[in-house]
């Protein structure tokens, strides 16, 4: 997603307007602790999909959200949990945390014109 707007910056270029949702990496290449989105986000079907259902993710520096293709949610905690073995998803200290990253990703799906939950 950011590729685009990359090139396009590196060859002088701009995007048009609406036509890119990425932001341009030139500030990493400077400084690579430079933050450009607090959320990030993927898909996931076919080969690589978890037992076979395709799947949206949003992560943050810590935490990942996962929904799959049949609406089965997941929340990792990435520091204490960086296999991605204990399911956090009904553990009420971050529940702040699914909200948000929940939030985050399904706003992303009705941009990207994904499907999204019932």
């Amino acid at each position: 997603m950011d590729v685009y707007p990359t090139v396009l910056r590196i060859a002088g270029a701009q995007t048009l307007p609406g036509h890119a949702m990425g932001e341009p990496l030139q500030p990493i290449f400077k400084n690579p602790k430079t933050t450009i989105r607090e959320v990030i986000f993927s898909e996931c079907a076919g080969v690589g999909a978890v037992q076979g259902q395709g799947h949206r993710m949003a992560r943050s520096d810590r935490y990942k959200y996962v929904l799959s293709d049949t609406d089965e949610a997941y929340l990792f905690d990435l520091n204490k949990d960086p296999a991605e073995i204990t399911n956090r998803i009904n553990d009420k200290t971050l529940k702040k945390v699914r909200d948000r990253l929940r939030q985050e990703l399904l706003s992303w799906m009705k941009q990207i014109g994904d499907r999204t939950p019932n």
